[in-house]
């Protein structure tokens, strides 16, 4: 019996061990994991906050875009303004030198 009892111990201290490197393991494990759910966290936040950001970006694109659509209208309107009041000026210089004599207009010309 006494036997007996002395080979339990021997057996049971290596198993004990084994049986606490195990748990380490796990314990190890287990702090790995709640590390990278973290990281799965903080990168799933940060995907939201980038997501949000390049909607931002598109919007004030898009309203840089109409802005600049508005410009490129207006200063073809100014353009077009400025262009028939220059022929009306280069018309109404035609009229009054067909009204002068060719003298006076060497004169002024």
């Amino acid at each position: 019996m006494y036997k007996n009892a002395l080979n339990r111990r021997a057996v049971s201290a290596p198993v004990l061990q084994g049986d606490r490197r195990i748990m380490e393991k796990l314990d190890l494990l287990a702090q790995r994991i709640d590390g990278l759910i973290q990281e799965l966290d903080r990168l799933r936040e940060e995907n939201h906050q980038l997501r949000e950001e390049g909607k931002r970006l598109r919007e004030d694109l898009e309203l840089g875009q109409m802005a600049s659509e508005e410009l490129q209208e207006q200063l073809n309107r100014e353009r077009s303004v400025r262009d028939e009041a220059c022929n009306r000026v280069d018309e109404l210089i035609s009229r009054i030198q067909s009204t002068l004599p060719a003298a006076e207009q060497q004169q002024n010309g």
